[in-house]
């Protein structure tokens, strides 16, 4: 299948003409959080499994709601490019889209909604759909398949050593992602299987606790680190995981468990003890 890739329309709103320099580094931001779930590029082929990064149609269509693409409509200036590559039998293996397609549509799962009307043959395609013909019925239905088209949304952009000055970007783009690709939020409570590939970068208002729980819950997904990629580790890293959790989080803990870790322990106890599974059992 033909990878198409669609970087993000960004214009900051106190900047006339933005440089090639700015434009890459807002594509560069990785908190979704922080450019309101639109990202920085878009990629996608036919037959792909993605989810969306925004609510575009509650209750149907949410945030992280899962879908296969099953087409899309270019833009009329791309018309010529997607067409060369679908008649091509060998067409190259991605393609850059110069401007945002109309509509990609996804096939929702396990959703029945009917959200497409429905599509005629190509005989009644001025007429409409005619109930005596079999190819105009098996156009009809369509369920679950949702038109997804660009959304417009107002983001800021906190430079690299924020002083306390920002800048308000106006994104374009299609909330839309590869399933398997998704932010430390989603991966919370979850287990990476096969494996994963954790981009180690945190945001520009990360104080040293929440900086130790990213830490904690990358290197917790995975059932090894032998299945734990990364990109971007550094020394700084390794600090952290050896200075241990903050104070405050053990403390916590302690508060919250302390009395149920000692009551699980007797019940264990008792229980070896009734059961005769003693230590020398296991040797």
């Amino acid at each position: 299948q033909v990878l198409y890739i669609m970087p993000a329309i960004d214009q900051p709103h106190t900047v006339g003409q933005p440089t090639k320099e700015l434009l890459l580094k807002l594509l560069q931001v990785p908190s979704m959080s922080r450019t309101k779930r639109l990202p920085g590029l878009c990629c996608f082929h036919v037959q792909q499994k993605v989810r969306f990064t925004a609510n575009v149609a509650p209750p149907f269509a949410t945030q992280d709601t899962e879908g296969t693409v099953v087409g899309f409509d270019p833009d009329p200036r791309d018309v010529n490019t997607y067409l060369s590559l679908e008649q091509n039998r060998y067409p190259k293996g991605e393609v850059q889209l110069q401007y945002m397609p109309t509509a990609v549509y996804v096939r929702i799962d396990d959703c029945t909604e009917q959200f497409l009307p429905p599509c005629p043959c190509a005989v009644h395609v001025s007429d409409g759909c005619h109930p005596d013909c079999s190819d105009c019925s098996a156009n009809a239905a369509q369920p679950g398949v949702y038109s997804l088209g660009p959304i417009s949304r107002t983001w800021y952009y906190y430079p690299h050593g924020y002083n306390g000055e920002y800048m308000k970007v106006n994104r374009r783009q299609l909330a839309l992602m590869p399933l398997k690709s998704v932010g430390l939020y989603s991966m919370q409570g979850t287990t990476a299987d096969p494996g994963l590939t954790a981009y180690w970068e945190f945001g520009a208002f990360c104080d040293e606790s929440l900086q130790w729980l990213i830490v904690y819950v990358m290197l917790s997904r995975c059932r090894s680190l032998a299945t734990l990629r990364s990109v971007s580790l550094s020394p700084k890293i390794r600090e952290i995981i050896e200075t241990g959790p903050p104070e405050a989080y053990v403390g916590n803990f302690e508060k919250l468990f302390g009395e149920k870790i000692v009551h699980t322990k007797l019940l264990a106890e008792n229980a070896a003890q009734q059961y005769k599974f003693l230590p020398e059992n296991f040797l």
